[in-house]
């Protein structure tokens, strides 16, 4: 089967450890002649959240720190694209870890505004609950079947169920659903809602559902799955109709529980899963299986307002390379422009142009034009549009027509669009 993805996800999933010190703060520095400022905010709980600043644009991060404090890995969202990425203490200041893969692009960065605080805030802990005044009955009661309130209707033509108080999310390439009373992803319990196309697969025990969540959750020869990376390995512990059960362990002795539901496929096919506490997750199973069952296929639905071919604005980006007096030794400028062709049988072609004059030193460069392209699956209905690339990268995002343009935005990234 095939289902949407994002390249890569990284770790929403951890223990809350005890930390020395607070990433808490500003953090400057210069990166391809340009200035880069990183905030952060550490909580007691050892999480982190901020925002990364390039003198253009930014971007929001937020992720967890080690159990010693020295470390800090998340996930971090720039143009709509989520990627992970890694923050080192470096003296008083940090490195910022950048991730494509099997690539690093590193920037050191100096804390500004005073010395890195000792000692993040402690959590409250909670008062013991008061013991029981009887003893509970032994006799377990019957579970009511959770009520749907509602139905979240997918682009790409599948439409599930949803239990009362929940939402669904989309973070960048990825969709959750949040359960009643969330706002954001919480590590201690994670569902994501993947979907794609049956391919030959039509029961919920087929072989390949399990072939394929191993994939996602360990990679190929368990070099890091799509969802949490490397660090973290899965064994599968059970499997029944409904579906297949993980433990997971991050190499440093916290245990990660995982759960993959399916829904009964009919073309198409969805699954929800479910990271972090078993002890919060198996509660809510009852939900997400009548989530599941309610499930019902039917064709894309494509605005035929979006049909045709569209072309971007011309952007130019300027920059310069000064020496340590601030004299200027090179500077560069590019432009670039993105046309995208949108047809009626559901494919698309995106094509994105740039070029780039160099000047430094009596000598000039230019890149000449440089297009690269992608292609692969669309939908669009009700001010949603989806993209789904043939490398298997999932896109979801938001659109509005306007006198004759159209706005696209996926996640932080806007596309402003017309008639090409």
């Amino acid at each position: 089967m095939t289902l949407f993805l994002p390249l890569a996800l990284p770790a929403l999933i951890a223990a809350a450890p005890a930390h020395l010190q607070s990433f808490s703060g500003d953090y400057t520095g210069k990166q391809d002649g340009g200035n880069i400022k990183v905030t952060l905010k550490q909580d007691g709980s050892g999480g982190v959240t901020g925002t990364f600043h390039d003198g253009s644009s930014t971007a929001t991060l937020s992720g967890t720190t080690s159990p010693d404090g020295k470390k800090l890995t998340g996930q971090f969202t720039y143009q709509g694209i989520n990627l992970p990425f890694e923050i080192r203490r470096k003296g008083a200041g940090i490195e910022f870890v950048m991730k494509f893969g099997n690539e690093e692009e590193v920037m050191s960065l100096s804390r500004t505004g005073g010395a890195v605080p000792e000692e993040a805030p402690k959590p409250t802990k909670p008062k013991p609950a008061n013991p029981p005044t009887s003893k509970p009955s032994t006799t377990s009661k019957p579970r009511a079947t959770p009520t749907l309130a509602g139905a979240y209707q997918h682009p790409a033509g599948l439409k599930i169920g949803l239990p009362k108080g929940w939402k669904v999310q989309a973070y960048g390439p990825v969709l959750a659903l949040l359960p009643p009373g969330a706002t954001k992803l919480d590590g201690d319990e994670t569902y994501l809602l993947l979907v794609g196309e049956a391919n030959g697969v039509t029961s919920k025990t087929d072989p390949r559902l399990g072939q394929f969540t191993e994939l996602v959750l360990n990679g190929a020869g368990g070099e890091g799955g799509l969802i949490l990376g490397k660090g973290i390995t899965f064994q599968r512990t059970g499997q029944d109709s409904n579906g297949l059960t993980f433990q997971g362990n991050n190499g440093r002795g916290s245990s990660i529980y995982a759960r993959c539901l399916f829904s009964e496929p009919k073309g198409q096919i969805a699954a929800v899963l479910a990271l972090g506490l078993k002890a919060k997750i198996a509660p809510r199973e009852a939900a997400l299986q009548s989530a599941l069952a309610a499930v019902s296929a039917s064709a894309p639905e494509r605005d035929s307002r979006l049909l045709g071919s569209w072309k971007g604005t011309t952007a130019t980006k300027s920059r310069d390379a000064r020496d340590a007096v601030g004299r200027q030794q090179a500077s560069s400028v590019t432009d670039s422009s993105t046309t995208y062709q949108l047809s009626g049988d559901g494919k698309f072609l995106e094509s994105r142009w740039s070029r780039t004059i160099a000047i430094g030193q009596g000598v000039s460069l230019d890149s000449g034009d440089t297009v690269e392209r992608t292609s692969g699956l669309w939908a669009a209905s009700n001010g949603k549009i989806a993209f789904c690339e043939d490398n298997g990268l999932y896109l979801l995002g938001s659109y509005q027509i306007q006198s004759g343009h159209v706005v696209i935005q996926i996640g932080d990234r806007v596309i402003t669009l017309s008639r090409g």
